[in-house]
This record gives structure tokens, sequence and C-alpha cells, in this order.
């Protein structure tokens, strides 16, 4: 498997919903970052909880569906491990992403990530909270 990973410090973690896709954005500046994810959620009738979570980072090319596999989240570090027979697609194996929690609303983005994974196959592990 391909072990290449994306690292940066994130200055903005955004919480969102809108037309009714939950979605997050982490990127390493507000308005023109150069390293983001995108995880977002739009659930449509008939089609499979992990086909309705989509991703993108500033290393893939647009959003692919069904691609994570593993987020977890520490006091200040979350990484987010990708499906092997993704990994291609996504352009890396692992993202791992330094943020300051004193400048996130950590119950948002706990809700959110809730929202966006429950009933899906992907492992959420949060410790030192």
């Amino acid at each position: 498997m391909d072990d290449r990973q994306l690292i940066f410090d994130a200055t903005i973690i955004n919480c969102y919903t809108e037309n009714d896709v939950v979605t997050i954005g982490i990127g390493d500046d507000e308005i023109a970052p150069n390293n983001y994810i995108i995880i977002s959620r739009l659930d449509e009738d008939g089609v499979d909880t992990n086909d309705s979570i989509g991703f993108q980072t500033s290393e893939s090319s647009r959003e692919y569906a069904n691609t994570i596999n593993l987020v977890k989240v520490k006091k200040h570090l979350i990484e987010v491990r990708i499906t092997e027979d993704k990994v291609k697609e996504i352009g890396v194996s692992v993202i791992k992403i330094s943020f300051n929690p004193n400048k996130v609303d950590m119950n948002l983005f706990f809700n959110y990530l809730r929202n966006i994974f429950i009933g899906s196959s992907v492992i959420i592990n949060i410790t030192d909270f």
C-alpha cells in the first residue's frame, strides 16, 4: 500500500450545512488554503451510507465517495486513514492535521463528525478530551 501522507497545521475548521449537505472543511488558511480536506454527507434514497460520504483533499482532483476507513481525533491532532482501494484517487493514504483545540468549537466539530459518519463503516476514535 502507498504510505504517502498529507501533514499540515490547520488554522481553520469549519462545520456547516448547506442544501442538506453536512460538511466539515479543514485547511491551513481560511481564504486560500494550500492544504485542506473536505468531508461531506448527502443522504439520498437508495444510496448506501458509505457512498453518501464524500471526501476531497488538496491532493485529489475531485470529491470521492466511500474513501475513509478511520478518523482519529486527539487533543491536538486529527488523523484520517484512506481505504486501500481509494489511495490512488485521493493521492495519500493518511492525513495528519495538527490544530489548536482552543480555537475550535469542539462540541460542534464532534456533532458534525457524528452526523457525517453515523451508520457508516468508518471507525471514529476520539481520545484525550
